[in-house]
């Protein structure tokens, strides 16, 4: 899955400096490194490597430029394992300049159990609220107005309310902070139903996030650490609003309205805040986070491991698809283009004919149609008309198509095109998006493409990009998949 290149600059100049994000699972070390996503720090990657491989303590040092960190899998001997390590990366990323860098933009790691704790914190919270929020009502104690109590949730649902915070505090105590006053406010304000459904969409998040750590426990360590980093430019317009996103934005202009109509018209302020709170998206956020959650359960059942997490949280803003036709492989070769010798639209007796007797390897016969593969060197490809057909095709691989032992057409030999890529084209075209292909037209036409595309895969997917696009690319090219807003 992929993520915009490069690390985002505090927006302001009194941001908390980012930590050094270290985790351990059982002899596993992971450290967060600055500098080696860069492509112009190879020489910074290889000395960390000869440097940690050279602890006695360091078993295995695997160096993960695109992940931005290292994992050390440490002797049972160490005590202190961490410190030494630690003192050989900050040396070494003051010695290469790198030391007052931010650190790289990047998803958590599926084995990192920080999100997992900080849902299991604000589950254990708002389950406790829930019992003191139950509890109130039963005992009729007195209740803290609703208008209070909703404050943390208008914040943690306005982006607008929220980024301040983010820039001011840091990303985790801002949401440790809205956690717990989300939790002490409901509990308080006596509400339930908010905490009922928190608690849901948390419980599907620890579910999923439980699947993806078991899952990377069984394959982390055949998971190749990628291709050296590369760099690309900057998505040229922000990725467009989805659904969500568009709903939040017209809910909060809503609840301005409401809330200002309200006061103007009852000279009551809570009035006017219980108006604008009605306004308040949280159904719509919270089922896309649960439907994510899910997606990503069942994929991790399944054996798939999504590394950015939050790349299923982007789904419904995205509208382009753009397959790679390098990756295409697996599946039975099929039929490609049928051209008729005599420069006429083939007839459907003569496309049928191709169909039924298609074999790449060998001749067929059916009553007065006969096919058999078209040697490189057969004299056949000599003729004008067969000449003039090929060049149509544009490709080399091809049979021809007797009638009576005439030959009347050339039958192109398609490229084996993989089951699950058909799948996930028919998906595309279902959920109304537009699929282009970096390929030939035939593979084109069998996938039913909208558009070819025959140019790098980063302009490619810049261009669609420029135009609005929300771009899910297939492909195996690192710079293209570092350019797409989903690969």
């Amino acid at each position: 899955m992929s993520r915009p290149a490069g690390p985002a600059p505090s927006p302001l100049p009194w941001a908390p400096r980012a930590r050094r994000r270290i985790w351990r699972d059982g002899a596993e070390i992971h450290i967060q490194v600055r500098g080696i996503h860069r492509p112009d720090r190879h020489r910074l990657r290889t000395e960390i490597i000869d440097a940690l491989a050279d602890l006695e303590i360091a078993r295995r040092v695997v160096l993960n430029p695109v992940r931005s960190d290292v994992t050390i899998v440490a002797g049972e001997d160490a005590t202190d394992p961490v410190a030494p390590f630690l003192a050989v990366i900050d040396g070494l990323e003051i010695l290469h300049d790198v030391a007052d860098e931010p650190f790289a933009d990047r998803p958590d790691h599926p084995g990192d159990p920080r999100r997992l704790r900080q849902d299991l914190l604000a589950a254990s919270a708002n389950g406790l609220a829930l019992g003191v929020a139950i509890t109130g009502r039963l005992a009729r104690w007195p209740r803290l107005p609703v208008e209070l109590s909703a404050v943390a949730s208008v914040v943690q649902l306005q982006p607008r309310l929220r980024a301040p915070l983010e820039a001011v505090l840091g990303t985790g105590v801002t949401e440790a902070s809205l956690i717990g006053l989300h939790a002490i406010g409901n509990a308080l304000g006596q509400g339930p139903l908010g905490l009922v459904a928190e608690l849901g969409v948390r419980g599907a998040s620890i579910v999923e996030q439980m699947e993806r750590q078991r899952l990377w426990r069984d394959v982390g360590a055949e998971v190749d650490p990628g291709p050296p980093p590369v760099e690309v430019a900057p998505r040229p317009e922000p990725l467009a609003p989805g659904p969500v996103e568009r709903h939040i934005d017209r809910a909060a202009a809503a609840g301005v309205v409401a809330g200002l109509t309200t006061a103007v018209a009852t000279f009551n302020l809570r009035r006017a805040a219980a108006a604008y709170l009605t306004t308040t998206p949280k159904a719509a956020v919270q089922g896309r986070e649960a439907f994510a959650s899910h997606v990503g359960r069942i994929l991790a059942g399944r054996g798939t491991l999504v590394l950015d997490r939050e790349a299923l949280r982007r789904l419904d803003r995205l509208d382009a698809l753009i397959v790679d036709g390098a990756v295409v492989c697996g599946g039975e070769r099929a039929v490609g283009s049928v051209v008729a010798l005599d420069g006429q639209e083939p007839a459907d007796e003569a496309v049928g004919a191709a169909a039924e007797l298609f074999d790449p390897d060998r001749p067929r016969r059916r009553g007065p149609w006969s096919q058999r593969p078209l040697p490189p060197r057969s004299p056949l490809r000599q003729r004008l008309e067969v000449r003039r057909a090929m060049h149509e095709v544009g490709h080399d691989r091809l049979l021809v198509l007797s009638h009576h032992g005439e030959p009347e057409a050339l039958v192109e030999v398609g490229e084996p095109v993989d089951d699950d890529l058909v799948a996930v084209v028919a998906a595309a075209r279902e959920a109304s998006w537009m699929v282009a292909v970096s390929g030939d037209d035939a593979l084109v036409e069998r996938l039913g493409a909208d558009l070819r595309l025959d140019g790098d895969l980063v302009d490619d997917v810049r261009m669609l990009q420029e135009d609005g696009c929300g771009v899910a690319l297939l492909a195996a090219d690192p710079a293209g998949l570092a350019a797409a807003d989903l690969g």
